[in-house]
């Protein structure tokens, strides 16, 4: 009877064990995947360029894709994917009785937000081959949100399927809301710094003074 016993808390020991790895792991990977994400808000009067991620107070960042999507499996590839990010971005708000630049945070629908932002969503849907060797993208899209006083008066969206290699698709919507299919064919597949890669920037025009440049920017497909 003890020898069962001791088993069978050795065993539950060990499962404990195991989920708790696991579960580290995902965690991992999720943040992982958040930091993947490159955010930067640019103050067109100035010139300075500040860079942030996801641990910056106000900034929020949600991944919104990276997983297969409904797709026809054939022998060049496999089903379909998406990868894309929702990213919450802080305008510096001048505060009358202040000489320094002031941001309030304040809690809404359970989200963690400043006082004014714009929020960015940038997706991308493609294709890796079976053999793993290339890549082809077939659709950007995306959008922009912001606060009442802010107005969004320039947007750019761009996106290749790798650099030296791949096509690229460069557009300017006129509204707040995108979305561009490519119609491309498959091109070979790079990682790094020629990896394929997605980014977007809107001119954010602050109402009273001010302007902002906002970009989001990742890579895809090179978890090779």
């Amino acid at each position: 009877m003890k020898l069962i016993t001791s088993i069978s808390l050795a065993t539950l020991t060990l499962l404990f064990s195991v989920n708790t790895i696991i579960a580290d792991d995902s965690e991992k990977e999720s943040t992982d995947d958040l930091e993947n994400v490159e955010i930067s808000i640019t103050n067109n009067e100035t010139g300075e360029v500040t860079h942030m991620d996801s641990k910056d107070e106000g900034v929020e960042v949600e991944s919104t894709g990276n997983a297969n999507s409904d797709g026809d499996i054939g022998t060049l590839s496999n089903s379909s994917k998406t990868k894309g990010y929702d990213v919450f971005i802080p305008i510096p708000n001048e505060d009358e009785n202040s000489d320094s630049e002031q941001i309030t945070t304040q809690s809404t629908s359970g989200r963690t937000e400043t006082s004014g932002g714009v929020t960015a969503k940038l997706n991308v849907d493609y294709d890796v081959s079976i053999d793993n060797e290339q890549v082809r993208l077939n659709r950007v899209f995306g959008s922009w949100d912001s606060e009442n006083y802010l107005d969004i008066i320039g947007r750019e969206v761009t996106a290749h399927s790798g650099s030296l290699t791949g096509n690229k698709i460069n557009r300017t919507p006129l509204y707040n809301r995108f979305s561009y299919t490519t119609g491309w064919d498959y091109n070979d597949r790079l990682v790094g710094d020629l990896a394929p890669r997605a980014w977007s920037t809107a001119n954010v025009s602050v109402q009273g003074g001010g302007s902002f440049t906002v970009e989001v920017e990742f890579t895809y497909a090179d978890d090779l």
